[in-house]
């Protein structure tokens, strides 16, 4: 009976011992992460830790002053570039090493390595569409450089020294909910998290959605649903600019889109949320209070814990550079020095085309271009997928690129084999961009910094001490002939690929215009007179406000440009309202529509208006366009807001505005107006006995934590709307407001939806998310090693 006892008892120990020690499906190993004293609770840290203290590092020249300000940024005083970066790797690591690893295991495909076969398809698309075979191309110019590559290499040297010195119980919090262990930082890592900025920057396209609206409706409706140029646009260079070059002509050939024979694409690319954008201007010094310039920029990407940014100051020989940095990417992206600032904003240029291709047989060995079967390069491509073991997937390469749909990676269930040739698979150097407008002094160091930038192509504004204000819409842009990549295109010929590029000095810029003032917004960057033809997805209305807040300010403060970046009008239903204007709707709730056409059109987190607005204008397209899109198997995508709008006002007898499901009777805008603000009004009183009537309510703007852990992200009220200047969505806002007045002593401040450290536990995980929701910011102090701080780090060799 004892040996029973003992037997069963040391079963169950056994069995308790592997249990808890196993990782089951989502959930970690139990007594790994519970254990006190290599567990969860190691990541718990105290706000108290405010003590100098000294790091002895190998591979430091000299010794390095940090200061920490009192939202933990981190103030780098060093006295040589390979330390100033080796630092700056170490301290980023440091707060957010697991952000950097998971985004760059993201952009190589790697995901499945952590979470399993969930993550399967997502790395299949990630490899298909080329992104590390972009890295590396890139990676070849970074080290090409010696600047950068010293850049690079001494800031993984810095990220791998911290993970040299890890320990178990050290490990960041989401690597113990995961069960793993991180593993060294390489250049190409670096490279790899920019090609994941550009992704989500320039990584879409339109040419699934137009050959599909091409193949059924004819160009004068195809025109009127997606216009190249809007009529009422403020373009980003003034209209009426003259552009007194000598343009690169087009190649002659006639390109030939793709006819597909089938019933076109049921399922196209994504596209992002619009509000991935931004904003940016600068204001010359003879229209501020001052006499001083003013340089601001907001950029808009999805808001996330950690957060996208982590900002920095880096300092050597006495100069100094502060702002935003990349987690993963040494240098500041947006920022300013003691010369001059600069920010950026999307150009939404389409810098990505898709080629069908003709291939020999099954085997995909051979295609058919310029009258001759050509060789393909062949990569098979390894995907480890956790608790699988690996998979493999064969990536077939063309002179149009990877192909990214074939037989095993089929489109709407049909086999359509389509190569993807994207900007960003082009070898490029961004980095130098960063290394030297980090050290920029004036406009003409600016020029030649942003001219080796390439993609994601940006709107760079700038502005300097001697009052110089500019902005150049920079990336490397195609020559096109009119139309040219627009749809899927054939890939039975090379003349279809891109020949030329757009020169630098050629592509859109201005300096010190009459107006006072520069800006961007996303919008059209040119009129009509810029002799390039180009295409994208421009939204005015950010850029309509700007302008006309710009326009009658003529005394510009820093009160008054922070007041802009946080600016919650709606012009959108002005314009609304105003294309609406001669339609006399017959409804029963008269007074609710009287005080909807009389509110302020500010897209408060308290006021109800927005809301219906929205339920109103989402009813309004499904009522016109659905009727007529649904009947085919085609995915067509409806205009954009603003297209729709002018169409509103500008065109009675548009062709959607009849439902070809009714008989008897052709509807106007009218009825469909009437139909849907019915419509909205049912569900509108639904949410208002829900209590989710309230534009925060109904939006529920929350800025998610990366690994989707819900206690660890955070809802905020979130002002603002996708058509004002404070472009806040449920999932997308500004990810870092930055307001600089160059003064002789600079005087700046900056906010991000965030905290600079990436573990929950810290106070500085989500510290900052309070002040920016309210529309507040911190000054940005620069410090040198003598100044007072919360906590200071020396380092020494």
């Amino acid at each position: 009976m004892r040996w029973f006892k003992f037997i069963l008892t040391f079963s169950i120990t056994i069995f308790l011992c592997f249990a808890l020690n196993h990782r089951w499906g989502e959930v970690p190993p139990i007594a790994k992460f519970l254990n006190p004293f290599m567990g969860c609770w190691q990541n718990a840290e105290s706000i108290q830790d405010n003590t100098a203290s000294e790091i002895h590092l190998n591979g430091l020249k000299a010794k390095a002053n940090v200061l920490f300000d009192k939202n933990h940024v981190p103030h780098i005083i060093a006295e040589n570039e390979h330390d100033l970066y080796y630092i700056q790797g170490y301290l980023t690591a440091k707060d957010r090493l697991w952000q950097m690893e998971l985004q760059t295991h993201a952009a190589a495909g790697r995901v499945s390595e952590i979470v399993g076969e969930k993550g399967f398809e997502f790395d299949k698309t990630q490899r298909r569409k080329g992104m590390v075979y972009g890295a590396e191309k890139s990676l070849q110019e970074i080290l090409k450089n010696e600047n950068t590559k010293q850049m690079v290499e001494n800031y993984a040297n810095g990220v791998n020294a911290f993970i040299d010195d890890l320990s178990s119980k050290n490990l960041p919090l989401e690597y113990k909910l995961l069960d793993y262990k991180p593993e060294h930082w390489t250049t190409l890592k670096t490279a790899l998290l920019l090609k994941l900025m550009a992704d989500d920057l320039s990584g879409y396209c339109n040419d699934f959605a137009y050959t599909n609206a091409k193949k059924l409706f004819d160009k004068s409706l195809f025109d009127e649903l997606y216009p190249d140029f809007q009529n009422y646009i403020s373009p980003i260079i003034p209209k009426g600019t003259e552009y007194n070059f000598d343009a690169i002509k087009p190649d002659s050939t006639p390109y030939k889109n793709y006819e597909t024979q089938q019933d076109g694409f049921a399922n196209v690319p994504p596209k992002p949320d619009y509000t991935v954008g931004s904003n940016n201007w600068a204001v010359s010094g003879s229209r501020t209070k001052t006499g001083y310039p003013i340089l601001c920029g907001d950029p808009h990407l999805r808001l996330s814990l950690p957060s996208i940014w982590y900002e920095v100051q880096l300092t050597i020989n006495g100069k100094s550079v502060c702002g935003a940095s990349l987690p993963g990417a040494p240098g500041v992206i947006i920022g300013f020095n003691d010369s001059c600032a600069w920010s950026m904003t999307n150009a939404e240029r389409d810098v990505k085309n898709f080629y069908h291709i003709k291939f020999k047989d099954a085997s995909q060995q051979e295609y058919w271009c310029d009258n001759q079967w050509k060789k393909t390069e062949q990569k098979i491509e390894k995907i480890i997928v956790r608790g699988k073991g690996e998979v493999l997937d064969t990536v077939y390469y063309t002179a149009f690129g990877p192909v990214q749909y074939d037989k095993n990676n089929q489109l709407n269930g049909k086999i359509e084999n389509l190569s993807v040739a994207w900007i960003s698979h082009l070898p490029s150097n961004e980095m130098l961009t960063i290394y030297n407008l980090n050290k920029a002094n004036n406009f003409n160091e600016y020029d030649e910094a942003i001219s080796h930038f390439q993609s994601p192509g940006q709107n760079f504004v700038f502005a300097a001490k001697n009052n110089d204000i500019a902005i150049w819409e920079q990336g490397r842009f195609p020559v096109l002939k009119e139309e040219e990549g627009k749809f899927i295109l054939e890939g039975n010929d090379s003349r279809n690929f891109w020949h030329s590029f757009i020169p630098h000095e050629q592509n859109p810029h201005i300096l010190n215009p009459e107006r006072g003032f520069v800006s961007s917004a996303n919008q059209q960057p040119t009129d009509k007179a810029y002799p390039y033809f180009y295409y994208g997805d421009y939204y005015e209305y950010r850029s309509l406000r700007i302008n006309d807040v710009l326009q009658k300010d003529s005394m510009a403060s820093v009160a008054s440009m922070k007041a802009l970046q946080n600016d919650n009008y709606n012009l959108w239903v002005e314009d609304f309202e105003k294309a609406i204007s001669n339609c006399k709707l017959q409804i029963a709730e008269v007074d609710f529509l009287s005080k909807l056409f009389t509110w302020d059109k500010q897209n408060s987190a308290t006021n109800e208006s927005t809301t219906f607005y929205n339920l109103w204008y989402d009813n309004l397209t499904k009522d016109v366009f659905d009727d007529e899109f649904n009947q085919h198997k085609s995915r067509l995508e409806i205009p954009n807001r603003d297209v729709f709008i002018y169409i509103m006002a500008s065109d009675s007898s548009f062709a959607f505005y009849d439902n070809i499901t009714t008989k008897n009777k052709k509807e106007t805008l009218l009825d469909n107006l009437t139909l849907s603000f019915n419509q909205a009004m049912v569900e509108f009183k639904n949410l208002q006995k829900q209590g989710k009537s309230k534009w925060a309510d109904y939006r529920a703007t929350s800025i998610a934590n990366l690994a989707k852990i819900e206690p660890f992200s955070v809802k905020v009220n979130g002002n603002g709307e996708k058509n004002s200047v404070n472009a806040v969505s449920s999932t997308h806002g500004p990810s870092w407001r930055m307001v600089v007045l160059l003064t002789p002593k600079t005087e700046a401040y900056g906010i991000y939806p965030g905290g600079q450290s990436g573990n929950p536990g810290s106070f500085y995980y989500d510290n900052m998310i309070p002040k920016w929701d309210r529309g507040d910011y911190d000054k940005i102090e620069v410090l040198s090693a003598n100044d007072k701080a919360e906590k200071r780090i020396v380092f020494l060799p």
